[in-house]
């Protein structure tokens, strides 16, 4: 016997009429609101982020000439909300390191069946910066590769690092709005400290602290050439021919995979291959802007290679650039390659 359910007409109108509805009204993932600026009027052409606080990514929209702004998230959660400027001394707020202490990140949850409205959005505070030139205290000579790390005076496990890469030396790096030290690494050199012999350094908003900064080398180091104008014909190594990729080449592809070409050198024990990111998606007539090191490597050298190789994937869209140094048998850096820059657009 076959047994059949029957459901009144009535309540299966009710059952589909309610499931209608649900699939009809979804969670609204929209944020709405306003931009202030710092002081108070509303701020046009302001890039507002929402972060999300559990791994959901971010997504950004533009102020309007109202100050107004509008963003449509693709998933449900929780969101900080910060408003960026994208000009000199101006760093994300999200960065709790560079974020002024006076003001706290509008936090919003979507998901609900309206829209998140009305939320204000302040532009925070510009940051300063510390500004000056890093150079070698036996000669004098700019050091173009130097590590820096900022930490909070007030909590020294709050910290910042970052390269300054210049062949004079030079570095500007921007500052948090509290109390700050500061300590300086580079290959060959002691660790320089801020707070040797000094206090914590303040940098105002907008403002800068000028401070040229003298590495003593280690004892390992006392004669060797450390400088390029240093490096002698004959006695260092030649720089590596590169023969791949050109300066300048744009690569549009994903994954970005990239091979690093170049010649042997005669009497090589290794290679020292450096590749950095730089900023932002710039063309090629502006190269690369605050270089960071990315990847370093290093090539052991094999007397029946004429070419030597290195490949990668690149972590972004941006540009980035690469060069290599030959490094003889007792362990002495060769003359350096020139850095050539590569392009990825997607």
């Amino acid at each position: 016997m076959k047994l059949q359910l029957r459901i009144p007409t009535l309540m299966f109108s009710l059952i589909v009429t309610c499931a209608a509805g649900l699939a009809q009204t979804p969670a609204n993932n929209t944020v709405t609101g306003t931009v202030l600026d710092e002081k108070g009027q509303k701020a046009p052409r302001i890039l507002v982020c929402a972060y999300g606080l559990l791994n959901v990514g971010s997504t950004c929209g533009v102020s309007g000439q109202d100050g107004s702004f509008a963003i449509r998230l693709r998933s449900t959660g929780s969101y900080l909300l910060a408003a960026e400027k994208r000009a000199p001394d101006y760093v994300s707020p999200f960065r709790p390191f560079f974020r002024h202490p006076s003001f706290a990140l509008p936090e919003v949850n979507v998901g609900g069946k309206e829209a998140v409205s009305d939320v204000i959005v302040r532009l925070l505070p510009k940051n300063g910066f510390l500004a000056g030139k890093v150079v070698d205290g036996s000669t004098g000579l700019p050091v173009d590769n130097a590590r820096f790390q900022l930490c909070h005076f007030a909590n020294l496990r709050v910290c910042h690092s970052t390269d300054a890469k210049s062949a004079d030396g030079t570095f500007r790096i921007a500052a948090p709005h509290v109390s700050f030290i500061a300590e300086v690494d580079a290959k060959g050199y002691e660790l320089w400290s801020s707070s040797d012999g000094g206090g914590p350094m303040t940098a105002s908003s907008g403002e800068g602290i000028e401070r040229n900064i003298v590495l003593k080398r280690k004892p390992a180091f006392a004669d060797r050439a450390m400088h390029e104008s240093e490096k002698r014909e004959g006695i260092h190594l030649a720089a590596p021919f590169q023969t791949g990729p050109e300066d300048g080449t744009k690569f549009d592809i994903f994954p970005r995979s990239t091979r690093l070409e170049w010649n042997a050198v005669p009497e090589a024990l290794s290679y020292f291959v450096e590749v950095d990111m730089c900023s932002g998606q710039q063309p090629v007539s502006k190269g690369c802007v605050n270089p960071q090191t990315w990847r370093v490597s290093s090539i052991p050298a094999n007397t029946d290679t004429a070419v030597y190789s290195f490949e990668y994937n690149f972590v972004g869209a941006q540009p980035g650039r690469w060069r290599v140094t030959a490094i003889d048998a007792n362990g002495i850096d060769g003359f350096k390659s020139p850095w050539r820059t590569i392009f990825y657009t997607r």
